[in-house]
C-alpha cells in the first residue's frame, strides 16, 4: 500500500513521514498541493493520503475536491490534517472529500489508529470490488450458457429453462415474439415427397 503526505511545513512533514515509515514501505512526500494532486490523480495513485489543510497555493480542501472530482476506479482514503479545530471546519473538510479529519497537535497513537481504520476501509472496498468482478464474470458465463439452446436431435423440440420441451415454433413465439411460417426445404421435399 502506497501513501502520500502533502504538507508545506518542514517540521510537520518530518514528524508525519517518520511516523508513516513505521507503517508503510512506500511514502511519497510533497510540499505543496499541485504536485501532490498530480500524483493522486495519476494511474499509479496511492491508496491513502494525509493532506494538510493550510498550504500556500492550493489548500488541502481544494486538493480533496479535485481528487474526488477526478474519476478513478481505485479507492483512495484521505485524512485531512489541520490546525483548524472548529466544528464547521471539520464539516467543510469532510464535505470536500476527506474520509477523516484530525487536528494538530495530534496524538501519534490516535493518528495511527485512524490510519488503521483507513487501511481496513480500503481492504473492505477491495474485497467488495473483487466480489463484484466475480459476480460480473459469473453473470457473463450464465449469459453465454443461456445463449445455448438444448434441442432434441430427433424431434427438434427445445428445452426451456423450466425443463419443458417445446416445439420450436412455440419457443420462438414465446421468447422472440415472432411467428413461424411453414415451408419445405429441398432435401425434405426430395426425401419425403420425391420432388426434385
Amino acid at each position: 500500500m502506497n501513501v502520500v503526505l502533502i504538507d508545506d511545513d518542514p517540521i510537520s512533514r518530518l514528524l508525519l513521514s517518520t511516523l508513516l515509515k513505521k507503517i508503510f514501505q512506500n511514502i511519497m512526500v510533497f510540499e505543496e498541493g499541485h504536485s501532490g494532486l498530480d500524483t493522486l490523480n495519476s494511474r499509479t495513485a496511492p491508496t491513502l493520503a494525509l493532506i494538510d489543510w493550510m498550504m500556500p497555493g492550493m489548500k488541502g480542501i481544494e486538493v480533496c475536491r479535485r481528487v474526488r472530482a477526478h474519476e478513478s476506479k481505485y479507492p483512495l482514503y484521505i485524512i485531512m490534517v489541520a490546525s483548524r479545530d472548529l466544528q464547521g471546519d471539520k464539516v467543510l473538510g469532510l464535505e470536500s472529500g476527506a474520509d477523516d479529519y484530525i487536528t494538530k497537535p495530534y496524538d501519534a497513537e490516535e493518528l495511527v489508529a485512524r490510519i488503521q481504520v483507513g487501511k481496513r476501509n480500503l481492504a473492505l472496498q477491495e474485497q467488495l470490488a473483487a466480489r463484484i468482478r466475480e459476480l460480473e464474470k459469473a453473470a457473463d458465463q450464465i449469459q453465454k450458457l443461456e445463449e445455448l439452446l438444448p434441442i432434441c436431435f430427433h424431434c427438434k423440440k427445445i428445452r426451456d429453462g423450466a425443463q419443458y420441451w417445446k416445439n420450436i415454433e412455440d419457443y420462438i413465439a414465446e421468447h422472440w415474439e415472432r411467428r413461424v411460417t411453414h415451408s419445405l426445404c429441398p432435401t425434405c421435399a426430395k426425401t419425403h415427397y420425391g420432388q426434385e
